[in-house]
């Protein structure tokens, strides 16, 4: 691999500049890297004050983090967090293990996870791991 403009990206870098790659005589252009996946998070609390986090966008590698953020944060004061993903339409591998991550540490706090209003891919991917059955409340 040959970079044209003498820069190299390093893993957690920003290149600010075009940059152009070599592979085996191909050459591929791209831009300054911008985020390709978002995730905003809401947070609603219902009359009995369970809090929601109502999720919209991608749990990725990119976003990962800051949904288990979330419920870390929420979880030692609450008995319970509900987190809507019906505006989720795409989990990755990542993705799905930090939310998994995030349940247990909810569990280890005396908080349970419920995963309510799941997008069906997301539902499809939670029943062919077959975690579905772990987020009781899924609607």
């Amino acid at each position: 691999m040959h970079a044209s403009n003498e820069q190299v990206q390093y893993p957690g870098s920003r290149i600010v500049e075009d940059y152009r790659f070599h592979l085996w005589g191909a050459c591929v252009a791209a831009k300054s890297p911008t985020p390709r996946h978002t995730l905003s998070i809401e947070r609603v609390v219902s009359s009995d004050g369970t809090p929601t986090l109502v999720c919209r966008g991608h749990i990725v590698l990119e976003t990962a983090d800051q949904f288990k953020s979330e419920v870390k944060s929420l979880a030692p004061q609450h008995k319970c967090i509900q987190a809507d993903l019906s505006n989720v339409p795409y989990v990755d591998s990542s993705g799905l293990g930090t939310v998994l991550g995030a349940y247990m540490s909810a569990k280890s706090a005396g908080c349970d996870l419920k995963l309510i209003n799941v997008h069906p891919t997301v539902r499809d991917l939670l029943n062919i791991t077959r975690l579905a059955s772990i987020f009781e409340g899924q609607g």
